[in-house]
């Protein structure tokens, strides 16, 4: 087949499915996408990735070409080797940034990461204020500077809480 022809071709069946009455007539069912919608679709996403959304790690927002596009991202890797860490300080950031986060976990409950978004959020403290994840386990721990530095920390947590969406399969479900 030659080229012209097949896109003779292309061009006319392309028209004939924009009419939804020949579509449905030609393949027995409506069509999902007019050639409108699926364009203005298409456009959206070229849209997102034209405008990618920083990570809040400066090495990873080169790797992707300026930051993230909304899509589900998949973090694997060994036991131990920081994806959490990753995870919770790119949530943190993009939701400083006014937009939703979901984070999901079989292993790690949501309180966990509450946990671990609280001591991140802690780390422009001095040493003495800093509150680390064993520190949120317990509110004996939680005296003096360590109290007070909880205090702003959870101001600051509730501001991005709005668009973190937390989900875990981790806690114990009632029989």
């Amino acid at each position: 087949m030659n080229a012209e022809y097949q896109e003779t071709l292309i061009s006319a069946s392309a028209s004939r499915l924009n009419d939804s009455t020949e579509a449905s007539r030609i393949t027995g069912v409506a069509p999902c996408y007019s050639a409108k919608t699926w364009e203005d679709e298409f456009l959206s996403v070229l849209e997102a990735e034209h405008n990618p959304i920083p990570s809040g790690i400066t090495g990873l927002d080169t790797l992707f070409d300026g930051g993230l596009v909304p899509q589900l991202y998949v973090i694997g890797a060994r036991p131990g080797m920081g994806k959490t860490a990753l995870a919770v300080q790119m949530m943190v950031a993009i939701a400083k940034r006014g937009i939703d986060v979901y984070f999901f976990s079989f292993e790690i409950t949501r309180y966990d990461i509450a946990r671990r978004i609280l001591s991140l959020l802690s780390h422009p403290y001095t040493k003495e204020e800093q509150l680390s994840f064993s520190d949120l386990r317990s509110s004996s721990k939680l005296t003096g500077k360590k109290h007070d530095a909880f205090t702003c920390v959870l101001s600051e947590y509730k501001i991005i809480d709005e668009h973190l969406y937390l989900l875990d399969g981790a806690e114990k479900k009632p029989s």
